[in-house]
């Protein structure tokens, strides 16, 4: 059988028997995945699942408590009432669940390989004579002889022994007399509806929703994704109590305009005389920053979760986000 095509790069196994490796393209700084075969480095397909978005597909559709209630788990729902989760059922989740199964029976990244080569790759793939990115074999040609009868797939010899520039006038003239067919390009069933959405992105929203979930506060979470350990507690704290750390900024401006030598500079916080401690306003100030920023990273998520329950996914942040109208917790 001849391998599927995918809009988005497809998930690697996981498995140690897989022995893909990875290494960084010189020439254009992006990592690349290869097996060792004789000696030689042969591409793979893929990237590892972290870096998928069908693997984010499958972890934010069990995040939807709706799906999770399909798949038989005991769950309050707290994104509708009964009714619109009936009405639900009825437009969207029989479907689903017909297609992805009960994914909550998967777990970990070897589970979802399992699930992927059960039922992922099948939703999410493109038969390959829709795609353009390779030469076809004689046995995938065959594959498909129904649709070059029926004129849907046209086949063009390319002898190996002409030019480049030869092949492509060629190639140029037999383009402009092709009749081309009124039906729409073919699409998987599961087609990414928001191909700018990067598989980064939709990790730190899941992480971000997750945290949420757990009862942290928006600057908890907004300070995890920002600063180090001993920054985050910054603005973690008291905001009664004096600071406890560097105002890093307002440190290196006075050193850049007050010169010193290790030495001196140690003397001089020996005796606190020139110890920068964050002011209320600005710590407020940067409190705030990190409220929007968590407020966004989990309405992105939620978007997404919403998206996913009505086979629409990746999405990306609702353009309209109102911070401080919720209950969400602030600090």
């Amino acid at each position: 059988m001849s391998s599927l095509y995918f809009p988005k790069p497809q998930p690697l196994s996981p498995l140690p028997t897989a022995r893909w490796k990875m290494e960084i393209n010189e020439a254009t700084g992006e990592f690349r995945y290869y097996q060792l075969q004789k000696g030689k480095k042969k591409p793979v397909k893929g990237v590892e699942l972290s870096e998928s978005i069908y693997y984010w597909w499958f972890e934010y559709l069990k995040l939807s408590d709706k799906y999770q209630r399909v798949c038989g788990l005991d769950v309050q729902l707290t994104s509708c009432d009964e009714s619109e989760y009936e009405l639900w059922l009825k437009q969207y989740g029989r479907e689903l669940f017909d297609d992805f199964g009960n994914i909550f029976q998967y777990e970990g990244g070897e589970g979802f390989w399992r699930w992927w080569n059960e039922h992922g790759q099948w939703l999410f793939g493109i038969k390959p004579m829709q795609s353009l990115d390779e030469f076809s074999s004689v046995e995938e040609v065959l594959e498909h002889r129904d649709l070059i009868e029926s004129g849907a797939v046209k086949l063009v010899a390319l002898p190996t022994t002409m030019t480049r520039a030869s092949l492509q006038r060629r190639l140029a003239k037999l383009i402009d007399r092709l009749v081309l067919s009124d039906e729409d390009e073919a699409l998987a069933k599961y087609h990414p509806f928001n191909v700018k959405v990067d598989a980064e992105s939709l990790c730190t929203a899941h992480q971000a929703y997750l945290m949420r979930s757990e009862g942290h506060s928006n600057v908890y979470i907004g300070a995890y994704f920002s600063f180090c350990a001993e920054q985050q507690q910054e603005y973690l704290r008291d905001g009664r109590k004096r600071g406890e750390t560097y105002d890093a900024e307002a440190y290196a401006a006075y050193l850049r305009k007050h010169p010193m030598t290790p030495e001196k500079d140690d003397e001089a916080n020996e005796r606190q005389e020139v110890v920068f401690f964050m002011d209320g306003d600005k710590r407020a100030a940067k409190k705030n920053y990190l409220n929007v920023k968590a407020s966004r990273l989990v309405a992105k998520a939620e978007e997404n979760i919403r998206g996913v329950e009505e086979k629409r996914f990746p999405v990306g942040t609702p353009k309209r986000l109102v911070v401080g109208k919720s209950s969400e917790k602030k600090s």
